[in-house]
């Protein structure tokens, strides 16, 4: 994923943190065991992050450091029981121990630039070996079961902001069995700014989850379309996944 410097700062108005997120995810862990632990992956801006660690010890990480350093710039200003680290997210087995956090959580579709089928399994296989009992793995990703895969080419849903406009489409390589991501920034004014430029992506639906789950043994799997908790439908542009271990 090429984050080009001068678009970090629209990360957060094409990926807005809303207080229908913060309540998503305390009702998950109001019911826990106080005090939680909240492990935020691929936390880009760290909005969100920093809105939980204001009740809870909070750990946001990025694979990018250009994410990290930004958080880090603004956590020295807070009080915050928030800690930054730069990890990539298949490597959060080698960093955190067995039933080390509460929830974890990963939005804005980050999961599908783990590349592939094999290494989302993995990331899934050892958010469950770091969750305490009972915990729970929050993922909101594009809701892929609305788009057409029979086309090469699939154009995901527009962001928008009041400084332009975010373009993504995914590329479908039929030889290779290989999906790669193309993003641009459109401003008001009508410069283009690349975003990111062939990046090897994995969609993944509804159904795969599903079976991930199913294979790691999680006790559930719940879908919903919004941070309102409104149920799945496939006609929703998002689809966030709650397993529980």
């Amino acid at each position: 994923m090429t984050i080009i410097n001068q678009t970090l700062d629209y990360y957060s108005e094409f990926f807005p943190t809303t207080e229908n997120q913060v309540e998503f995810i305390e009702r998950l862990v109001g019911p826990l065991q106080q005090p939680v632990k909240i492990l935020n992956i691929e936390a880009g801006a760290g909005v969100l992050a920093e809105k939980l660690a204001e009740k809870h010890e909070v750990i946001a990480t990025d694979r990018y450091t250009s994410f990290t350093n930004l958080i880090n710039k603004r956590k020295s200003f807070s009080t915050n029981k928030l800690n930054v680290f730069n990890i990539e997210p298949i490597d959060i087995g080698r960093y955190f121990g067995k039933q080390f956090v509460d929830l974890i959580f990963c939005l804005d579709s980050r999961v599908i630039f783990m590349k592939d089928l094999t290494l989302i399994k993995k990331f899934l296989f050892d958010s469950k070996m770091i969750l305490k009992e009972n915990g729970y793995v929050v993922i909101e990703v594009v809701n892929f079961a609305k788009l057409n895969f029979e086309e090469d080419s699939i154009q995901m849903p527009t962001r928008e902001s009041c400084r332009g406009s975010l373009y993504t489409t995914i590329i479908k390589d039929k030889k290779t069995a290989s999906y790669r991501l193309f993003q641009n920034i459109v401003t008001t004014n009508d410069t283009v700014i690349e975003k990111v430029k062939n990046e090897e992506v994995w969609p993944i639906s509804k159904d795969t989850f599903t079976s991930i789950s199913n294979e790691l043994g999680f006790s559930s799997v719940n879908f919903f379309s919004d941070f309102n908790g409104a149920s799945y439908s496939e006609d929703t542009d998002n689809l966030i996944c709650v397993f529980k271990k």
